[in-house]
């Protein structure tokens, strides 16, 4: 309302990353405050798999910052594409998830057990949200995946340079806005200027191209 008594429109533009060219099922929302019309682009409704984008990467031109705990390494080659590591290690170690420590803020959690976002990418879809979480194991390797992998699923330049200390960057990545969705919108809004269509009573609209 408030935007609308400036006498601006505004719009909310839901989106999903992997309609960019990026194999990353990411699906946000951006607030557009707009005078003219928007001159939407087309979008191409298909999507990379993970193979696709690195499944000619050499680990040995990768960098990590956290290794894989060794205590899970006799057990990963049972977690299977798309399968969450906690699950396959409870199926491992039934009962297990009845035996119980406390740490010292209070919490119960259940010994030994990964944490529950670890799971195995699936090489023939995108990839899901990577988060500043440690989380995604490779589909093939047992293996997280390296930081230049996480940029390549993000869109993201691999000669990008990181701001902070190398524990960050993955949270850098997370946090970002990809630049294929930057790109994107930048181009809606400077077609927008340049066409010049004023928008003579204000409105809130939404615009949604995140299809499945």
């Amino acid at each position: 309302r408030e935007w609308n008594a400036r006498g601006y429109s505004v719009t909310y533009w839901l989106n999903n990353l992997q309609h960019h060219g990026v194999a990353q099922t990411r699906k946000r929302f951006m607030l557009i405050a707009h005078q003219v019309e928007l001159k939407w682009r087309d979008i191409d409704r298909g999507f990379i798999t993970t193979q696709e984008a690195i499944g000619k990467m050499r680990t040995s031109d990768l960098s990590f910052i956290n290794a894989m705990p060794e205590k899970w390494k006799p057990w990963l080659h049972h977690v299977k594409e798309g399968d969450a590591v906690a699950e396959t290690w409870a199926k491992l170690n039934p009962g297990a998830n009845q035996i119980l420590s406390v740490r010292l803020n209070g919490k119960t959690y259940v010994a030994g057990r990964p944490h529950l976002m670890a799971h195995r990418i699936r090489r023939g879809r995108p990839c899901g949200v990577i988060t500043s979480v440690v989380a995604q194991m490779h589909y093939r390797w047992n293996r997280w995946l390296g930081h230049e992998e996480l940029l390549k699923l993000c869109g993201i330049p691999l000669d990008y340079k990181f701001a902070g200390r190398p524990g960050m960057w993955q949270s850098e990545i997370a946090k970002a806005v990809q630049p294929p969705v930057g790109e994107y919108i930048a181009r809606v809004c400077a077609a927008s200027v340049k066409a010049n269509i004023p928008i003579r009573v204000p409105r809130v609209e939404f615009i949604d191209t995140r299809g499945d």
